[in-house]
């Protein structure tokens, strides 16, 4: 049995990360980790019980460790969950130009968010929450808030460039999506 690799992939919203996940070559497993905190957040919300941050976490990373035991290569993108024992980890580096190409898919992902939350059901329902109840929700099951798109764009390659900072320093690989990618397939192959 193979050794099991374990690719971790960062970036800001809007980077690509989801997008890198089609380009893996078959047999290689690709995991999100918002996925993982949803099905949590969904899981402890039908408890019906109290649900903070701290326990969607936890079983987000349990949900996380078991899947990811299922795969000899998996490649896992997101920032909202650690991974640990990772074989190598990068951060999608972008230029200026990408950066803006990226900061209008963001705006057009949140606006149909918020279309999907015009339906009457769906308005219904969350009309019935409490404020605090309606804030989780959006902010688990839509994601909603990830990025202050009425910030702008400056303020969104701000933020890239400060994500940057911080995973540089921390050691992490700094590569374009394509050669994540490429490098990825060549690790693979050397085992």
């Amino acid at each position: 049995m193979s050794k099991r690799q374990i690719f971790h992939v960062k970036g800001i919203p809007g980077a690509g990360k989801s997008y890198l996940l089609k380009k893996l070559p078959k047999g290689v497993a690709g995991l999100d980790t918002d996925d993982f905190w949803t099905s949590a957040w969904r899981r402890l919300a039908r408890t019906g019980k109290q649900v903070n941050d701290r326990k969607v976490r936890a079983l987000a990373l349990r949900m996380m460790k078991q899947e990811i035991m299922r795969h000899n290569v998996v490649v896992v993108v997101g920032v909202t969950l650690p991974v640990k024992r990772a074989t190598k980890t990068y951060f999608i580096q972008q230029s200026v130009a990408d950066l803006k190409q990226a900061y209008k898919r963001v705006v057009a992902r949140e606006v149909s968010k918020y279309k999907l939350l015009q339906k009457k059901a769906t308005l219904a329902r969350l009309l019935k929450m409490t404020p605090e109840s309606m804030i989780q929700h959006l902010r688990h099951e839509y994601h909603i808030g990830a990025v202050d798109i009425l910030a702008g764009e400056k303020s969104y390659i701000r933020m890239y460039r400060q994500a940057y900072t911080f995973e540089k320093r921390n050691g992490l690989r700094m590569l374009s999506q394509k050669k994540i990618v490429r490098d990825i397939k060549n690790s693979i192959r050397q085992t």
